[in-house]
């Protein structure tokens, strides 16, 4: 099958990530891939604007992107105006797959030609920042949606009517992360992902990691993300902070941490809770995302509120463990991750792709932007 994915400015996001990995796997299926990365131009004055700041409005994503380097996948980078994506900037195929609010907007008005619609859903988009009517309309498209999380699938039902949505969660490579014990020192780590996103609430991990390290002082935090903390309080925090790191060291911070926080309010699933288990590491997780299917074998600690209170009392709970109950804590967490498998879910994803296939029923409302 000839695929297409489109994608917002490729970044080193989590949901970007797990197209990059369902791209590959695909590719290696022998599918014909294209991922289409749409970068929106700014207005003159934005662009004047950034000039006089000595700064490009937009910055090459090829230099930080999951697909660099792909020899099976065609990646490709489209600036586009106001007009959005158009069908001269889509190629032939099977199968379309918007990832995102807006490109799922693009999407739905391409040609059949383009190939069967679907929209992969990794979130439930309605952000106080977007237009969230707009948002809502994605979701009530006649596109095939795919959700990432058993609640993502509840809410298109309930709050959409689309009673046609297939579940797909999201995996890991058990290979890749792997407990790797480097650490010869006899410090206690706790690990966090820094965002900036507001969703994500990393100074929630941040002040429980304060809160209990005036009762644990010899705490130390260890964290990564694709860009540093801008406040210097949250910065001063970090014993060891990772930007950007490349995916040969991630597993590594992963196997530092005696225990990983996750801190989110919103989540579509969650990847770094399951990373980090594939790791060993223990998880302090938020109710958010797949944090209560992934966190129900006693392999974690999974929070009843949003709260840095009980995250901290969570962490001296859990490093007060004796060392045999911490070795069994760390084999229950690889031990569930290993279920978790991007083969056996890239088969499932390409089994729903191929019966799109053979139903070209779920076409556009509407056929517009025809060049």
């Amino acid at each position: 099958m000839k695929i297409t994915f489109v994608i917002p400015k490729s970044s080193l996001a989590g949901g970007i990530r797990v197209v990059a990995i369902y791209a590959e796997k695909l590719a290696d299926c022998g599918h014909d891939v294209t991922v289409l990365s749409v970068i929106k131009k700014g207005t003159i004055r934005q662009e004047l604007r950034s000039l006089l700041k000595e700064r490009r409005l937009h910055t090459r994503s090829g230099d930080a992107t999951f697909f660099k380097g792909s020899k099976k996948v065609k990646f490709k980078e489209l600036f586009i105006n106001s007009k959005g994506l158009i069908n001269r900037d889509v190629p032939d195929g099977d199968i379309v797959i918007a990832t995102w609010w807006e490109t799922a907007k693009w999407v739905d008005q391409l040609l059949t030609s383009k190939g069967n619609k679907f929209y992969f859903v990794q979130g439930h988009e309605v952000f106080s920042n977007l237009p969230i009517e707009q948002v809502k309309l994605t979701y009530r498209s006649t596109m095939k949606k795919i959700v990432v999380f058993s609640w993502l699938k509840k809410i298109m039902e309930e709050e959409y009517g689309d009673f046609k949505t297939v579940l797909l969660g999201n995996g890991v490579d058990n290979e890749h992360f792997k407990n790797i014990n480097i650490r010869g020192d006899n410090s206690f780590y706790i690990g966090t992902l820094y965002s900036a996103a507001p969703c994500k609430n990393s100074k929630r991990a941040i002040e429980a990691f304060k809160i209990a390290k005036e009762r644990m002082p010899n705490l130390k935090l260890i964290g990564f993300g694709s860009i540093e903390p801008v406040e210097e309080d949250i910065r001063k925090q970090f014993d060891e902070f990772y930007l950007s790191p490349d995916q040969e060291q991630i597993p590594k911070i992963y196997s530092t941490a005696d225990i990983w926080l996750f801190s989110s309010d919103e989540e579509g699933f969650g990847l770094p809770i399951l990373e980090a288990m594939s790791c060993g590491t223990p998880v302090i997780a938020t109710p958010a995302g797949a944090a209560s299917e992934l966190l129900s074998s006693g392999n974690g600690m999974l929070l009843q509120e949003f709260c840095s209170k009980s995250m901290a009392d969570a962490i001296i709970e859990l490093m007060q463990l004796e060392k045999k109950a911490k070795m069994s804590l760390s084999s229950k967490c690889r031990e569930v991750a290993m279920k978790y498998s991007w083969d056996k879910l890239t088969l499932q994803l390409e089994s729903i792709l191929i019966e799109g296939c053979t139903d070209r029923k779920s076409v556009s409302i509407v056929e517009s932007n025809v060049d």
